[in-house]
């Protein structure tokens, strides 16, 4: 159920900063919009509420959002059907705060550019996670994902889910739990996927490490670049090799 939706009017691109957006949007044929005024936007069952973001706020955000975007090729952005984002402050859904939300029947991904500033690395694996919740869901595996479980150790259940997951210290990265790189990913194989995928990309000389120590974390690796490969060949060899910390510790067996 798509509804209220919001009228062109409102989205502008304000700031200095908002020609490399521009030139990202033209690329990835799809919208980028920092808003000026506030919106909420009526989802299948939930609610996305979001104000405007200072100029100042766009435009340390946007210095963080086009480098790590910009690492995907085009073709990924297209097949995962992506058509909009949108930029602003004090992102909610249903309430609660969110520093992204991906609006799987909206195409969208909302971002929020002032949650986290105080921790670029914080916000990098917010831009990756949460699109590759999307990215999961056009994948078909999202929330059901009994290959992906399998690889658990035996009698390993995930958690209650991530919105129930949200001390502070979860998404640290930790050593001390095998097959997982966070706590936050043991709360839901959604989260799993997701945190492996963004500290992939933002963590790759750790999650090598990792790999090299833990065979649960190894398979998990293989299933996911395996999957990614499918779904789009440009995610494949040819992407991580330009991920830093990653294709210089490729695997030689």
């Amino acid at each position: 159920m798509l509804s209220a939706m919001i009228p062109a009017a409102a989205f502008v691109l304000i700031s200095l900063q908002s020609q490399n957006l521009k030139r990202l949007a033209e690329r990835d044929h799809l919208q980028i919009d920092e808003i000026r005024h506030p919106l909420t936007w009526q989802g299948d069952g939930y609610v996305v509420a979001e104000r405007p973001a200072s100029a100042a706020q766009l435009a340390a955000y946007e210095r963080i959002f086009v480098k790590e975007w910009s690492r995907y090729p085009a073709s990924f952005i297209v097949k995962s059907a992506v058509h909009r984002i949108v930029i602003g402050v004090h992102l909610s859904m249903n309430d609660q705060l969110r520093a992204s939300v991906p609006a799987f029947d909206g195409d969208t991904m909302y971002y929020d550019a002032a949650l986290g500033a105080r921790s670029a690395h914080y916000q990098r694996i917010v831009i990756h996670h949460e699109f590759f919740h999307l990215v999961d869901d056009r994948m078909k595996v999202i929330y059901h994902d009994p290959e992906w479980e399998k690889l658990n150790p035996p009698g390993f259940k995930y958690g209650q889910g991530g919105a129930k997951m949200r001390r502070s210290g979860v998404g640290e990265l930790t050593d001390t739990i095998p097959g997982f790189l966070t706590r936050y990913g043991t709360s839901a194989v959604e989260e799993d996927k997701a945190e492996l995928f963004a500290h992939m990309i933002v963590d790759g000389p750790y999650v090598r490490q990792r790999e090299g120590a833990d065979p649960i974390l190894a398979a998990k690796i293989g299933l996911l670049e395996k999957r990614l490969a499918a779904f789009d060949p440009n995610m494949g060899p040819k992407f991580w090799k330009k991920i830093p910390g990653w294709s210089d510790l490729r695997r030689t067996s």
